[in-house]
């Protein structure tokens, strides 16, 4: 199995011989290349923990720290009863607060993958040097040209 861009899915891994050994966990790695810094923040007596501390272990594997070394990641274990949290900030300064009690890691890394999309368009446009105005009037008169009335 390939993992997509940020998609880090856990794979059961099972003995040479295929399935009769012991089942293995493997954590796939998960690029952070858009980001600056992470701050995960959890209650270890919460049962809500399982997104945040299956992104820690996402984010803390070799391959996603080689992805990225200038990224910080941050755990911090506390004692209120408060969600758990996961704050992402990007390379360009935004910073995204999630509220992981009800999100799954997916959901997380979802988020990731299309806040990295849209500064990968952005520069994309930058470097075309046209900006959002021009792409809408470009498309509504294409739109316009495309309508045909029947009289």
């Amino acid at each position: 199995v390939k993992p997509c861009l940020l998609g880090a899915v856990e794979l059961p891994l099972y003995g040479a011989h295929g399935g009769r050994g012991r089942a293995q966990r493997r954590v796939i790695a998960m690029p952070l290349s858009a980001l600056s810094r992470v701050r995960i923040q959890w209650n270890a007596l919460d049962p809500r923990q399982a997104c945040v501390r299956e992104f820690l272990a996402r984010v803390q594997c070799k391959k996603a720290r080689e992805s990225n070394p200038n990224c910080t990641v941050e755990p911090l274990v506390r004692i209120d009863n408060q969600p758990p949290v996961v704050e992402l900030t990007f390379l360009n300064g935004d910073v995204e607060l999630l509220n992981c009690a009800k999100l799954k890691v997916q959901d997380v890394l979802n988020r990731i993958r299309d806040k990295q999309s849209q500064f990968q368009t952005k520069a994309m446009l930058d470097e075309a040097k046209l900006t959002k105005a021009d792409l809408w009037m470009d498309a509504r008169e294409s739109h316009l040209k495309s309508k045909v009335s029947y009289r």
